[in-house]
């Protein structure tokens, strides 16, 4: 049995907000949670992009184009995932260059 589109679309609405929660406590939390949040990331990841697949498959571009609000609203959340994820990956960008440098001045200091 074919679920609705409007429970397909809120389905991916939720796995969208749950991504954007995720990933707040990703960016707050210390490296020791950090592995459970990656793999709960992974696994929401996986189901709202299988959800995605399925309302481009099941549901023509007019069935889609009724639920606008709803589409636009999902639209929305994708931005504010790809800015999440760029702030993200720009602090863990950051934190590497720090260690790197504070892993070359500990070599340097070995030296003496």
């Amino acid at each position: 049995m074919i679920p609705s589109i409007e429970s397909v679309i809120n389905d991916i609405i939720i796995k969208s907000q749950q991504l954007l929660v995720r990933l707040d406590e990703l960016d707050s939390t210390k490296e020791v949670a950090q592995d459970e949040i990656n793999e709960q990331l992974i696994n929401l990841k996986n189901e709202r992009e299988i959800l995605l697949q399925q309302l481009f498959d099941q549901y023509s571009k007019e069935q889609i184009q009724i639920h606008l609000v709803l589409v636009n609203q999902i639209i929305a959340l994708d931005e504010s995932l790809n800015t999440k994820s760029q702030k993200i990956k720009q602090s863990f960008s950051e934190k590497l260059i720090s260690l790197k440098k504070g892993k070359k001045k500990a070599d340097a200091y070995q030296k003496y």
